[in-house]
């Protein structure tokens, strides 16, 4: 499997539930990158993403998946195309604008009060990428970066309007997610060090 074909393989595991066929052997850096992006929004099981969230914890969980966005996208705007490609960092534009729809789609954002401000802002991503022709460019790629920068602010500003009790009710939430997210993460790092073997 080619490197954009793993990138665009770990869009699309960040944005949905469906169960793929197995990656192909990554580099470290490529694999731990794909790991903590790909588990925060994967659903646990029988369940979709984000099902039965309240909305603070959706909004808490968005805001982390922005900023994992936001730094792979700044990293893979420091490299040259060869680099991006090299480490498995390069995607192309149709599959950016898909991971972006999806990525909406399962996390139920738009269905948060007063999130209407974030998701626009997050489909500023998409209408990046759909801008231009060919590679994305260093430029495009910051541009997507401060999307999801600014989306996360965006994002911090709703969560801080709601009433104290939903804040804290979200901040529970996502830390027992969090604590559920690592021991998937072991769980899979540990199989496939078997499968290695």
């Amino acid at each position: 499997m080619t490197s954009r074909k793993i990138v665009v393989y770990l869009l699309v595991c960040l944005s949905t539930s469906a169960a793929l066929t197995p990656l192909p052997a990554l580099g470290r850096r490529a694999a731990v990158c794909a790991a903590s992006s790909a588990f925060v929004l994967l659903p646990r099981r029988g369940a979709s993403a984000n099902q039965d969230l309240p909305p603070s914890a959706v909004l808490l969980r968005v805001a982390e998946v922005t900023a994992m966005q936001e730094s792979l996208l700044r990293r893979a705007a420091a490299m040259s195309e060869q680099q991006r490609l090299d480490e498995g960092l390069a995607v192309g534009r149709p599959q950016m604008s898909m991971s972006v729809d999806i990525f909406l789609k399962n996390t139920k954002l738009a269905t948060v009060r007063n999130s209407e401000e974030c998701v626009s802002t997050i489909r500023g991503v998409a209408l990046i990428a759909e801008a231009g022709e060919g590679p994305l460019t260093e430029r495009e790629l910051t541009a997507m970066a401060r999307q999801y920068a600014a989306a996360r602010d965006e994002l911090r500003q709703v969560f801080e309007r709601l009433p104290e009790g939903e804040q804290a009710v979200g901040r529970e939430v996502v830390r027992k997610l969090r604590t559920e997210d690592q021991a998937r993460i072991r769980s899979g790092q540990e199989e496939a060090a078997a499968a290695s073997k």
